[in-house]
């Protein structure tokens, strides 16, 4: 037996999941197992892992089936009294499992404990950086997460073994949103307590043109609507919001991670039904900035927004390369 169970699942992850690895393996807190699934891994990723010499290192290879399939059978083979997940490209700070076990042993009433995110950017050989999301609600946090996953990544959350066990597990028909969709079930019958530190860093993609922003919008929508068949009436009155700040979210992403004029328009369009969905949204200071970033991309020369987003990275990827 050991405390903690780290569930990595890993598809074709031969260009970062060594650097993952290392990351769980450089923790402060050293009473855990890692659970790696290589979900039917076509490159070198099966090779990589074994060469790692660690005991605590545990490889099932199975046929892909996806990451939701892919953490159920981690949560199966699981020995831990609490259980973790991190994705094969994300990376923690090495005192993540301490402070966050620590946070549930202080307390015993919380069901599941978090942290904040940063956002971690890879491009042309360089790694910056960008505030995420904020681990600041405590307590019974079910009406936050019915209107937007504040959790922030799938490789953020500690969660106790039994109140995985009141859960249903990972649903395999979402992909991206499956842990957000897993986060509002323990969220019905567990409280969740914060730990206000940056120790997540969630790998972001910039100028991806292979992003489909409209199929990621579906799934996003398609989510929403199982969230909410899970809870009671008396929260429907929520998911008008939830679906605009899917829409936002959506904008976001377009700016982010890709700077070609498809989408730009795409994140106006997005950024248009957002506000359209809820007017008051526009009040965000978070709306506000967005649509000063789609501003600039929109109407100043390409070459200049380059340069300005070139030294706002290199700006913040000093301050966390500090930090971490």
């Amino acid at each position: 037996m050991c405390k903690i169970s780290v569930i990595i699942p890993a598809y074709n992850s031969e260009n970062t999941i060594s650097e993952t690895l290392q990351s769980v393996l450089s923790q402060s807190f050293h009473d855990f197992e890692v659970i790696i699934i290589d979900d039917g891994s076509t490159d070198q990723t099966y090779k990589i892992i074994n060469q790692v010499d660690d005991s605590r290192i545990h490889v099932f290879q199975y046929e892909n089936a996806g990451v939701s399939t892919a953490r159920n059978r981690g949560i199966s083979l699981a020995r831990g009294e609490f259980l973790t997940f991190i994705d094969a490209d994300d990376l923690w700070t090495n005192d993540k499992l301490e402070a966050q076990i620590s946070a549930l042993i202080k307390y015993p009433y919380a069901g599941v404990s978090y942290s904040s995110t940063v956002n971690m950017y890879d491009y042309c050989g360089k790694r910056y950086f960008s505030q995420g999301s904020k681990a600041n609600v405590t307590g019974n946090v079910l009406k936050n997460l019915l209107v937007g996953n504040f959790i922030g990544s799938g490789s953020n959350i500690l969660v106790r073994r039994e109140a995985i066990e009141t859960t249903n597990l990972f649903n395999p028909l979402l992909s991206g949103y499956a842990d957000w969709e897993f986060y509002t079930k323990l969220a019905i019958n567990w409280k969740f307590i914060a730990v206000p530190k940056n120790q997540i860093f969630y790998r972001r993609s910039i100028n991806s043109m292979s992003l489909n922003f409209d199929k990621m919008l579906l799934e996003g929508i398609e989510a929403i609507n199982l969230i909410y068949e899970s809870v009671s009436t008396d929260f429907q009155k929520l998911k008008p919001m939830a679906i605009a700040l899917m829409y936002r979210y959506c904008a976001e992403l377009c700016l982010v991670s890709s700077s070609s004029d498809q989408a730009i328009q795409r994140a106006q369009d997005y950024l248009y039904l957002s506000i359209k969905r809820k007017p008051e949204i526009l009040l965000e200071n978070y709306t506000q900035k967005l649509i000063s970033k789609f501003l600039v991309r929109r109407y100043l020369p390409k070459f200049l927004v380059d340069k300005i987003y070139q030294a706002t990275r290199k700006k913040k990827a000093t301050a966390y390369i500090e930090n971490y």
